[in-house]
């Protein structure tokens, strides 16, 4: 043993001489008994190292056959490298023997089918194995150690977890088959005892021992480790804490270039840049160093090796920097390996942070530019080596701790990771009515319309009598569409300085802040370095591919006269050419713009990202990064903002209502609508649906707008994994439905209400007519509203009734006899009962209110003889919105109205006998006419008025009611191309007519009576009761109070 030094390499002989030692006992066992003895354990123990079988032979066989094992095999003396302090790297070689195919059935008592054998030869086989360090203490006083303390050290090894990492020469069949007997075998050597090896022996007579450095890891090769190839550390790809440290490295860098060496933050700029005068100076070398991005390679899952990239360090005599360094060096990779802790503070939260007080340096895997650290005779350039090699193993890792710069890996899976631009959300047509998305709160596969369910159940406009709102999807597709070869959005130069090719922008909602994440998507470009900060014709030229610059905007709302006068002519042509613009210019509104403002632009490091720039050997790789940003920040961007591409929305404010504009907006306002936990966080993972929605919020008919955001109670755009609707409308109950469409309907239901009215018996004729309620000279100017069931009847309907009912009695009594055919007790009964049915389920292609209606007539005569008559009739009709590519299309299917008299009981030849159904007939209208309600629905009919993305127009599509009675509707592309779907089966959402409920008992009742002189005299009389006219509309109140 070497003390003071590393005795790994020892220690790694001393094992395998133990590993060959125990073989040679092995072989020998196995020869002196001519084989093995397979039906005695205890012998598979003692030969396993040299010989090892799973199965057993024929019972039949005259002479046991090898051939009849499932598998055998002879070995060549096991093999140890240590990869690092955890795990080591076994290799065990089979001289010769076979494996059978069928693995799924083998066993210790299978016998093989020898056509499935595979030979074996002078194969070699590595395992990966963890192994860790023990002792056994002792107290033996013939060791001669003082205080006879002492410990025997211990290398144990785990088999039972041993994975198969190289095979050589390798496996063309039956690979499986192979692996599953190795780790039978493996399991058994574990078994027999062969885990544990004995350590390098340390038994000196100092009091506290000298302590014996066995350190692996540092004396690890790198060819191993390469061909491992490890890509993760507990599941965590290295590339992701690779991108997590080059985005830690990009932000101080860029603090370092931002700000002078006084204002500068030394400590969180240390990752970047560092001078050894920056702290107190206790001697030796002055260095300024400049860093490039660190990087990680994975050891196993307790060690990993940290590579510091200096692009350039300086070497000074004194501290005065303004001089000339007397030596500089470029391109140093300084390798240390350091033990690290893998923590998880909370359950959506992960962190990897590197133990500093374990680094060692690994020559084997820096590169120092070209100098040889061993062989080099430049003693001066040795010296500054290794000054700056132990600087950055001591002194640099306590600076990078104090600024937690330790913490190589953090991840809250809240936030999700960054993703590139084939990874953008997809807005998908409303026709593809039924995309799904996986849940993974509650297991299940969510659909298109379970989506749109949550939003009818949950939404609410709140005070408001319009809501629009709007998806980050919708955004982003509005850039895609716009990014067309030509445009600003598509390709980009500033002289011979900066060109580029995009990808469309995308954005993220940060929370209800209304800050917003704008990604520009450099597909690829040229730049030239930049000198103090500004273009210079001489800069070194670079290309780049596949880079992402995230700048943090503000999202506001303004008016068109003040981003008018800012951005001056360009804009304004081009908004002249805008579907708002050709659609309201010269009207009486005023526009509102919902746009991004670059005045105060934030560039977020750790969402931009640099593909390949920090995992190359690019020098001073900070300097492309900080070109770029400037070329886009201060140049581009005024571009951009020129061309109007910073304007997503456009609403259009009416200055005074009026009936023809009655759903128009008359104040506007808007917020960024989110949860909580969506506000406290935002994730870029673009394969993610943002749960942030942008709502913009009015009133009409002049009312005031207050800025109240709503309160969140339900998501308001469908959403579905990877999928997402552009938006949502939603217009108010009381605007629409309360206000302006049950009114209407209600004027059906004076038209179908039958009220009775007769003058008695006159010239031996029983006078009745019936008349309809908007014809009544006393009730023809009273309401007929419809009023909402309480009833639970459906989920998917609201249903509103409307019920009548008159009831009259009449005495006559005429002449002096007691069977005159005229007295006698006359009564009439009418019932009006009608039912309105608003869809509250989501039907992509149209959308079905139904009406539908029943009258009863019921007659009585009793005058010696008996005579009544039944009779009743029906009517139905609905009103049909289709979502079609040019917008909404509504129609009334035809109305049905039936009328049937069910009996006639008694004399129907009596001159008392009346035909009932042409009662009705005359009373009744001849058709159901909807032409107004339909006439409601013209404002929603083409293009979508109170939003207008960009240079386009939206258009509405698949209406639906929420429960709370607000109109909604899905937010398309105002485009004839989009298909359209209809719904073959627009109905079958509720009966034809509803089951008619019972009346309660307690309905008012207005009695009246009338008094009349006998028609044929003075001696005549008659009386008549009216039990009066009960009218009423469903339950207390209508949707939405």
């Amino acid at each position: 043993m070497c003390y003071g030094e590393n005795n790994a390499s020892h220690c790694v002989h001393f094992i395998n001489s133990q590993f060959k030692t125990h073989w040679e006992i092995a072989s020998g066992c196995s020869n002196e008994y001519n084989g093995f003895k397979p039906d005695v354990k205890q012998h598979r123990y003692s030969v396993s190292l040299a010989e090892f079988h799973y199965g057993r032979h024929r019972p039949d066989a005259d002479e046991e056959d090898m051939n009849d094992l499932m598998f055998y095999a002879q070995f060549d003396a096991p093999n140890v490298i240590f990869l690092c302090n955890h795990q080591a790297l076994v290799t065990i070689t089979v001289r010769k023997g076979h494996f059978n195919q069928d693995h799924l059935r083998a066993s210790d008592t299978a016998l093989a089918e020898r056509s499935q054998n595979v030979d074996i030869e002078s194969q070699s086989f590595v395992f990966r194995v963890p192994f860790r360090g023990d002792g056994i203490a002792g107290r033996s006083t013939i060791t001669g150690i003082t205080g006879s303390d002492h410990t025997i050290p211990l290398v144990v090894f785990d088999y039972r977890n041993a994975e198969i990492v190289h095979i050589e020469p390798e496996v063309v069949n039956g690979r499986q088959a192979l692996e599953f007997y190795l780790g039978v075998y493996t399991k058994f050597l574990q078994s027999a005892g062969h885990h544990v090896l004995f350590s390098l022996p340390n038994f000196d007579d100092e009091p506290e021992g000298r302590r014996l450095l066995i350190d692996h890891s540092r004396d690890t090769q790198r060819k191993y480790v390469d061909m491992l190839g490890l890509t993760e550390v507990h599941d965590i790809a290295v590339t992701l804490i690779n991108r997590y440290l080059s985005t830690t490295w990009l932000k101080a860098a860029m603090l370092v270039g931002a700000q002078s060496e006084k204002s500068l933050d030394r400590s969180q700029a240390s990752i970047a840049e560092y001078a050894n005068t920056w702290t107190a100076h206790e001697g030796g070398a002055f260095f300024h160093v400049r860093f490039g991005a660190p990087e990680v390679a994975a050891l196993c899952n307790d060690e990993i090796i940290v590579y510091f990239v200096i692009d350039e360090v300086f070497f000074y005599d004194s501290e005065d920097f303004t001089q000339e360094p007397f030596r500089t060096f470029s391109d140093w990779r300084i390798a240390v390996v350091m033990e690290y802790k893998y923590e998880k503070p909370e359950p959506e939260v992960t962190s990897i942070k590197i133990d500093v007080t374990t680094s060692r340096f690994a020559g084997s895997f820096s590169s120092l530019g070209g100098f040889d650290l061993e062989e080099s005779e430049d003693k001066e350039g040795r010296d500054c080596l290794e000054y700056v090699i132990d600087f950055v193993r001591h002194e640099y890792l306590n600076i990078l701790e104090s600024a937690e710069y330790h913490i190589i890996y953090k991840h809250d899976s809240r936030w999700g990771v960054g993703g590139g631009t084939d990874d953008l959300e997809v807005v998908v047509e409303s026709n593809e009515a039924e995309w799904h998305r996986y849940s993974a709160e509650d297991s299940k596969l969510i659909s298109k319309t379970a989506a749109w369910r949550h939003i009818i159940q949950n939404s609410d406009v709140g005070i408001y009598d319009q809501v629009t709102a709007l998806s980050e999807a919708s955004i982003n597709s509005h850039f895609r569409s716009s990014t067309t070869a030509g445009s600003k959005l598509f390709e980009w130069a500033y002289d011979s300085y900066f060109n580029v090719t995009f990808e469309p922008p995308t954005v993220r909602l940060r929370g209800d802040s209304g800050a917003v994440i704008v990604f520009f998507h450099l597909k690829s470009g040229t730049l030239r370095h930049l000198r103090n900060h500004q273009p210079y014709a001489e800069g070194e030229e670079y290309d780049f591919a596949g880079w992402r610059i995230a700048f943090q905007v503000s999202l506001k709302m303004g008016d068109h006269a003040a981003l008018l006068e800012k951005e001056g002519a360009e804009w304004e042509s081009t908004f002249m050419d805008s579907s708002v613009a050709k659609e309201y210019d010269g009207k009486d509104v005023d526009y509102r713009h919902l746009y991004l403002d670059f005045d105060n632009v934030t560039l977020l490091h750790e969402f931009s990202r640099f593909e390949g720039l920090f995992t190359g050997q690019h020098k001073r790789s900070i300097e492309k990064v900080q070109a770029a940003v400037v070329y886009l920040r201060d140049y581009y961007l005024k571009d951009f903002v020129n061309s109007g591409h910073h304007v997503l929305y456009t609403i259009p404010v009416f200055r005074t209502p009026s009936e023809e504009n009655f759903y128009g907006l008359t104040g506007a306002y808007f917020h960024v609508y989110t949860s909580r936990a969506s506000a406290e966080q935002v994730s870029i993972d673009q394969t993610r649906i943002s749960h942030s929605t942008i709502l913009i919020v009015g009133t009409c008919e002049g009312r005031g707008t207050p800025a109240i955001p709503l309160q969140y109670w339900s998501e308001w755009v469908a959403h579905s994994g990877r999928f997402a609707s552009y938006g949502t409308v939603g217009i108010s109950n009381k605007l629409f439905l309360n206000n302006r469409f049950l009114e209407i309907l209600s004027r059906i239901n004076a038209a179908t209400t039958i009220i009775p009215s007769f003058s008695g018996i006159e010239k031996e004729q029983w006078i009745l007519k019936l008349t309809g309620w908007s014809n009544h000279e006393e009730r023809k100017g009273s309401a007929c509203p419809f009023g909402l069931t309480q009833a639970n009847v459906s989920e998917d309907m609201l249903v509103y009734v409307w019920r009548c009912s008159d009831v009259w009695d009449y005495q006559h009594h005429h002449g002096h006899g007691d069977h005159n055919v005229m007295s006698g007790n006359f009564s009439v009964a009418s019932t009006t009962e009608n039912y309105l049915y608003i869809p509250t389920v989501f039907r992509p292609g149209s959308m079905e209110i139904k009406m539908s209606g029943k009258i009863t007539l019921t007659l009585n005569v009793a005058n010696g003889t008996q005579w009544s008559s039944y009779s009743h009739a029906t009517w139905s009709a609905s009103l049909v919105v289709h979502s079609e590519p040019s917008g909404l299309r509504v129609v009334a299917a035809p109305s049905q109205i039936q009328i049937k008299t069910d009996k006639i009981d008694g004399d129907t030849d009596s001159p008392l006998a009346i035909k009932p159904d042409q009662l009705l007939a005359d009373a009744l209208p001849k058709n159901i006419n909807l032409e107004e309600a339909i006439g409601q629905f013209v404002h929603f009919e083409k293009t979508w008025r109170s939003c207008y993305p960009g240079m386009f127009a939206y258009r509405l599509a698949h209406p639906v009611f929420s429960r709370r009675g607000d109109l909604l509707f899905e937010l398309l592309p105002h485009s004839a191309s989009t298909p359209s779907v209809v719904s073959s089966d627009p109905g079958a959402a509720a009966p034809r007519v509803a089951p008619k409920p019972s009346l309660t008992s307690n309905l008012s009742r207005v009695n009246r009576r009338r008094k009349a002189n006998g028609a044929n005299g003075a001696n005549g009389h008659a009386g008549g009761k009216h039990h009066g006219a009960s009218s009423e509309s469903g339950g207390s109140e209508n949707v939405g109070g």
